[in-house]
């Protein structure tokens, strides 16, 4: 029988509603890590702004081999359905609510697989590591080796709906997995 380990969420609240955080393996030990936040400033195009942008960081160092890790970020009582908007290196979700635009966005499986070594590069759409249903996000990490770390993380953008420049909240979660590393330290 599988093990399910989970480490506590990890709550934020946006102009638009709750947002959680959560981390689960089915087997390995996680409770060692750590999910941080922490105040972004997006580096957009000339004309751009946003009214608000944070990012989300997951840290895991394995002492053990972990299997079907999840990290995921959840609306609470949201009921407004959120819409994919990505590109190139960037898995986005967007959702409109009390005339706000809230982007949520996190690396694509190229990136994810470049960075980490251990997400594979997938063209099966069932395979994907990074999937949205009812209102979560979830990057899911098949198989990480003992005796490494592994980070994934989340930006959160928003904006007064309509935006000033189109795009702003999407631009603005595009920020590179290194800048977030080291802001959310």
């Amino acid at each position: 029988m599988l093990h399910q380990e989970t480490i506590k969420p990890f709550v934020v609240e946006t102009p638009v509603g709750t947002l959680s955080f959560d981390a689960s393996a089915q087997e390995g030990d996680i409770k060692a890590s750590q999910i941080k936040s922490c105040d972004m400033e997006p580096n957009l195009p000339q004309g751009m702004s946003v009214d608000g942008c944070f990012a989300v960081l997951f840290r895991c160092t394995s002492t053990n081999p972990i299997n079907n890790l999840i990290f995921r970020c959840c609306w609470k009582n949201l009921e407004a359905k959120g819409y994919g908007n990505s590109g190139e290196a960037l898995d986005a979700w967007e959702w409109e609510h009390n005339q706000t635009l809230i982007t949520i966005g996190t690396e694509d499986n190229e990136w994810l697989s470049q960075r980490t070594q251990v997400i594979k590069m997938v063209t099966v759409p069932e395979d994907y590591p990074v999937t949205m249903q009812n209102n979560c996000i979830a990057i899911k990490v098949a198989h990480f080796p003992k005796n490494k770390e592994l980070t994934l993380h989340y930006v959160v953008a928003w904006n007064s709906l309509p935006e000033k420049a189109e795009c702003s909240s999407w631009y603005a979660v595009d920020i590179p997995h290194k800048e977030i590393f080291l802001a959310c330290k």
